[in-house]
């Protein structure tokens, strides 16, 4: 499993991305922000619960962009994964909680595809 270096980071807003370098072979790593939406259905909640998280749990220590009116909020990946392990879900196995995010993101993919096409 590759690990990264929290230290090593960087927003890159205009594209949307965190930088971050990993620790193993120092290689520039792009991760995608996550958006409220995508957060909730990754998490399994309702959008008003990652709201609710971030306003009265401690995920706000995971936004990267506020949104607002009209405008999505979105969250650093690595943060709000960490977060959610460790607040919310910390009864899961290290292991077990990265095969359900696999399995999310691939149903996730799956179903951007269909709707997509």
């Amino acid at each position: 499993m590759t690990e990264f270096d929290p230290l090593e980071r960087r927003i890159d807003r205009a594209r949307g991305v965190v930088i971050v370098r990993c620790r193993e072979t120092g290689d520039p790593i792009e991760l995608p922000l996550l958006s409220r939406t995508y957060l909730g259905e990754v998490f399994g909640v309702h959008v008003d619960t990652v709201s609710h998280w971030v306003k009265t749990r401690g995920l706000g220590i995971a936004v990267v962009d506020d949104g607002g009116r009209g405008k999505e909020a979105y969250f650093d990946p690595q943060l709000a994964m960490s977060w959610y392990f460790t607040v919310v879900r910390p009864d899961i196995g290290r292991s077990i909680a990265i095969e359900d995010m696999d399995v999310r993101r691939e149903h996730m993919a799956r179903r951007y595809t269909r709707r997509t096409r």
